[in-house]
């Protein structure tokens, strides 16, 4: 520790010597560089300090331009995207990329109508990144334009992303609810065990009649 201190006061003496208008003369290209570099932070720091409140604004003001005559859709800024997915009460966070979406239309018409969704029941926290929705991409692997999340218990419990809604808002909701309650989606329409029991009672009549004794014609004269 005695001989770190020794060199210390080594090196403080040995500045001390310098003569730094010498080499200030001398090294004027060096001294240019540093000065322009500590400008150049100087000025981008105030441009960003006075930048970021009209980003924030920006941001608010689409955030209320996003309203909805439908109750069961919340619209959410972006910044509260962590809080909406990690909410233990079930509900559907929508995030959806507004940029070159082919299907932006027919999203934001289920999203500000009146009429809720005719199967779903449940609150969608409705998201439209401004700025940096690509950033929100990777962190949350958002695969399309349109990604509608369903949470369950605070947990993901499965996703429907699309860029082009083939089918309408029908397919939509078939979707989500394939999601919400599988048991229900994968359970077989009436229509084929009606088949069944046409297909049953045919196969009976015939064993039936293959089961009739055979009787023998007789001719009276």
């Amino acid at each position: 520790m005695t001989e770190f201190k020794r060199q210390v006061k080594k090196l403080f003496h040995s500045l001390k010597k310098v003569n730094w208008l010498d080499m200030i003369k001398s090294n004027k290209r060096f001294v240019i560089i540093i000065s322009l570099i500590t400008l150049l932070f100087v000025v981008m720091s105030v441009f960003v300090s006075a930048v970021r409140p009209t980003i924030r604004e920006k941001q608010l003001h689409a955030i209320s331009e996003l309203q909805s005559d439908n109750k069961q859709v919340i619209p959410t800024k972006e910044t509260d995207i962590q809080t909406v997915l990690s909410d233990k009460e079930s509900h559907i966070v929508a995030v959806i990329d507004a940029k070159g979406n082919p299907s932006l239309s027919t999203v934001e018409k289920l999203l500000t109508q009146k009429t809720p969704l005719e199967t779903i029941d449940w609150k969608i926290n409705y998201i439209q990144p401004i700025y940096n929705f690509t950033d929100i991409a990777k962190q949350y692997k958002l695969t399309a334009k349109n990604n509608f999340i369903v949470i369950e218990d605070g947990k993901e419990k499965g996703r429907y992303s699309f860029d082009k809604l083939t089918g309408g808002l029908e397919v939509l909701d078939e979707k989500l609810i394939a999601i919400i309650e599988p048991k229900i989606a994968r359970k077989k329409p009436k229509r084929i065990k009606v088949a069944k029991k046409v297909d049953d009672s045919l196969t009976n009549s015939t064993t039936d009649s293959s089961a009739r004794k055979k009787t023998k014609e007789i001719i009276f004269e």
